[in-house]
């Protein structure tokens, strides 16, 4: 597995970096040198738990559930209020599972109904002009 240098991971993830901040915080972060871009977004990723490969995959997740195993058992304590939020929340991702192929069929659907939207725009443009 190849290190990534620092300037392809800046690269890389500026844009979701930066998204949603300020214009002043945008500013301020381009005026700093690689390093400390560097180090802002490794901990940002580190943060919010980033996936640095290229796509998810099943893998990934299946090695995101051990490490949830893992934090469970570090719990000192779990209400029954905690408990049943967080078996809502893994309820929702098995279902996700079950229905991975309908979600993707009807993302396609929905992607491709977007193409034919924006073409039969420019077909519009064109004959109108």
């Amino acid at each position: 597995m190849r290190k990534v240098n620092r300037q392809e991971l800046v690269d890389r993830f500026r844009t979701r970096f930066l998204e949603g901040k300020t214009e002043n915080f945008i500013e301020k972060f381009n005026r700093q040198p690689l390093e400390k871009q560097y180090g802002s977004i490794t901990r940002w990723i580190k943060n919010k738990d980033i996936n640095t490969a290229e796509e998810i995959t099943a893998k990934f997740i299946s090695n995101y559930i051990q490490k949830i195993n893992i934090l469970v058992s570090r719990l000192e304590n779990l209400t029954e209020d905690e408990a049943n939020a967080l078996r809502t929340h893994l309820a929702s991702a098995n279902e996700a599972i079950n229905n991975f192929a309908e979600t993707k069929r009807q993302q396609q659907l929905e992607s491709l109904e977007a193409q034919r939207a924006a073409i039969e725009a420019q077909i519009d443009a064109l004959r109108n002009r």
